[in-house]
């Protein structure tokens, strides 16, 4: 188990994430930042087969607000909640013209935090698996 990457499923990356999102940042409970956090997640998990860690994702917010079905001001809102609370890191860079480029995504540290709560420790695992080899 020494160097491999530990990875979860999407549904339980999803479940976990809501259920602390709104225990963690009660704004986010019942809030269209929820749809906007969810789709970067499973895009994430994409982008990072699985390993949200070190996934990062560039996307206009243009698109991101396209398909979620809603406008590109609300959502530059909602990602700037999703930012403050934690949930994501984004950036755009400037571009030549002035311009702000696409938008960069990785995952924040609460989505990190929640990420590393649902990962069995390495003495966690051992101890399991040694009590079952004795039972």
């Amino acid at each position: 188990m020494g160097g491999r990457i530990r990875i979860l499923a999407l549904d339980t990356i999803l479940s976990a994430t809501f259920f602390f999102a709104g225990k963690w940042t009660p704004g986010l409970k019942r809030n269209q930042a929820r749809d906007v956090l969810r789709f970067l997640v499973c895009r994430l998990y994409d982008q990072g087969r699985g390993n949200l860690m070190q996934a990062h994702l560039t996307l206009a917010q243009t698109t991101l607000a396209h398909k979620v079905g809603l406008s590109r001001q609300w959502v530059g809102i909602l990602l700037d909640r999703l930012q403050e609370a934690g949930w994501i890191d984004c950036y755009a860079p400037r571009l030549i013209d002035g311009m702000c480029g696409s938008t960069i995504f990785r995952v924040g540290r609460e989505l990190k935090r929640v990420l590393k709560n649902q990962l069995p420790s390495r003495i966690g695992t051992f101890h399991l698996l040694k009590k079952k080899k004795n039972s």
